[in-house]
């Protein structure tokens, strides 16, 4: 098949991430991969092995199936000349924002959502997601019958790594991401209420801080714990990481995370944006080695069964299922 993916660029995000994993893998099972993007430099920080060529080639290329996952790129999209088109939803973000205001009105006062919702609502793409919780609510309040693909690790990057810890450090990881909606603020609350009772935790972040991929595993394997306090999301790419680098995960109690997060099995689960239900679920596992045990245990074992590879093979299922 030829198979062209729409992207802004190639800056490091758990959505690029996801496009490049998928293409690489559809390039291994034979078929003619294309990645389009603004100027169609190649990427700094992760392989590809699809062809790169930049928006200016785009609009001239005879598509096959055209994927797209940024939904702002829906009128680059509908521009374009390709037998079969699709969007991958990657995050439905304010669901009631989503359902309830027209597109005049989120034309007028959320430029982003209002593209989120055009390209969901798009008779001329067909629609996929990256959780069961986005094809439940679809179906719920759209009527949209949409497939799943859902994420993988790549366990080559993400896997553990035995590391020298400091005697008597408890270390909590977060990504660190300045964007409102990933909770880096709600952690760092919880931090704060759970330093006045255990004043050595340390704790750490890794966005923006320039780490080579090949670093990443030993990033998360030197955290006691990782916390996740997203409230928009879709697939959830760091707790995912950090299971399979046998780190004990809290994250939000949102259905998004709910295909790997299992309440007190391969996570804990809290309410989401409570510092004080963050702080109290820290401390609970600095105090409980058998629940962490537990947990990495179990979650390392679910994650291994979300890979790439199976991604990919879902994903041309349903290519050759619209060819």
């Amino acid at each position: 098949m030829k198979i062209s993916f729409l992207i802004p660029d190639f800056q490091l995000y758990g959505g690029i991430r996801r496009i490049i994993e998928l293409s690489n893998h559809l390039v291994d099972f034979g078929h003619a991969v294309y990645i389009f993007h603004t100027d169609g430099s190649g990427c700094e920080w992760l392989e590809v092995k699809a062809e790169i060529k930049s928006l200016a080639d785009f609009f001239e290329f005879e598509h096959g199936h055209l994927i797209y996952a940024f939904h702002p790129q829906y009128s680059d999209v509908a521009r374009a000349k390709a037998k079969h088109k699709y969007y991958y939803n990657l995050n439905l973000y304010n669901k009631r924002r989503l359902k309830w205001w027209p597109l005049f009105l989120l034309k007028l006062w959320d430029d982003y959502m209002y593209w989120l919702k055009k390209s969901l609502l798009d008779k001329n793409a067909k629609v996929f997601v990256n959780c069961t919780d986005s094809k439940i609510w679809l179906k719920e309040n759209f009527g949209l019958d949409v497939e799943v693909v859902f994420g993988g690790v790549n366990q080559k990057l993400f896997h553990p790594v035995d590391i020298k810890k400091k005697q008597g450090e408890i270390k909590v990881l977060t990504t660190g991401s300045p964007k409102y909606w990933k909770g880096t603020k709600i952690v760092e609350q919880a931090i704060k209420i759970v330093r006045k009772k255990y004043p050595q935790v340390a704790f750490e972040t890794y966005h923006g801080k320039g780490y080579a991929q090949s670093k990443l595993a030993e990033v998360y394997s030197s955290a006691d714990i990782f916390v996740d306090a997203q409230y928009y999301l879709g697939w959830n790419n760091p707790i995912a990481e950090a299971m399979a680098c046998k780190v004990p995960v809290i994250c939000g109690d949102v259905g998004q995370n709910k295909d790997i997060a299992l309440q007190g099995e391969t996570a804990i689960l809290v309410p989401v944006r409570s510092p004080e239900k963050y702080a109290e679920t820290i401390i609970r596992l600095i105090n409980d080695k058998a629940l962490r045990d537990k947990v990495v245990k179990n979650a390392f074992k679910k994650i291994s069964e979300f890979t790439w590879e199976k991604a990919a093979r879902k994903l041309e299922g349903i290519l050759i299922k619209f060819t």
